[in-house]
């Protein structure tokens, strides 16, 4: 299958990508290492009216075919650039205060269920199935999977206690906000 690309070049090392496959835009800055152009940042736009996730983008964006095809076809055009003035986008950040709406520390991305309910399906237990399901999602696994997998259980028991969860409203309701499993 013939891709075709539309590439746009811009000072700082930001080069646009669009292919007709693609609903959005890529922005990608590059860096050079002395020998070729390597990518050292990504921005993807959402363009407006689009009624596809953007994950969706995300999926179907190759950033290795990308970074190839700019050093094949554009690379010249890219270093004479690549010291002109751009935005710099982390400034964009730099005024907000407060805190993030969520973080995720290290030690919850690895937070595992270590056994299954010893007292029925208590709050307490649920509260801990979806630490470990939030969990799963940080990592990218499939949460459901992932629990099953660790208790070695079948996927519909953790599927029922999921679903109590999110009855008793421990969890949110069921949506497109991490992996499904």
């Amino acid at each position: 299958m013939t891709e075709a690309f539309r590439v746009g070049v811009g000072n700082g090392g930001w080069v646009q990508v669009a292919c007709a496959d693609m609903k959005d835009l890529l922005h990608v800055r590059f860096s050079f290492d002395g020998k070729r152009l390597r990518i050292s940042e990504i921005r993807l736009s959402a363009r407006r009216g689009r009624d596809a996730p953007i994950a969706t983008t995300l999926q179907a964006v190759s950033l290795a075919r990308v970074e190839s095809l700019v050093n094949a076809y554009f690379s010249d055009e890219v270093k004479a650039r690549i010291d002109g003035p751009s935005p710099d986008l982390n400034a964009l950040f730099e005024g907000l205060t407060g805190k993030p709406s969520r973080c995720v520390r290290t030690a919850d991305r690895e937070f595992r269920v270590t056994e299954g309910p010893t007292r029925g399906l208590t709050d307490e237990f649920l509260r801990s199935v979806k630490r470990a399901y939030e969990a799963a999602v940080a990592r990218g696994e499939r949460p459901n999977a992932a629990i099953s997998n660790q208790l070695g259980i079948p996927l519909k028991t953790v599927q029922r206690w999921v679903y109590t969860a999110r009855q008793r409203g421990i969890m949110q309701p069921a949506g497109r906000q991490g992996a499904s499993g």
